[in-house]
């Protein structure tokens, strides 16, 4: 069976820290790509 990933945003949540996220309503994989690389915490897509 797969191993659940760490939460990492939720975590710096828990110890206090500022989370960063992106939201957007992009189903291209080339975007999704390019976002990734802005080092935010979470990004939010809706598709």
């Amino acid at each position: 069976m797969a191993q659940m990933r760490e939460n990492k945003a939720k975590r710096k949540l828990e110890r206090g820290g500022i989370v960063t996220m992106l939201m957007g309503a992009h189903n291209s994989p080339d975007m999704i790509d390019f976002m990734g690389q802005f080092g935010f915490d979470s990004i939010l897509i809706e598709g």
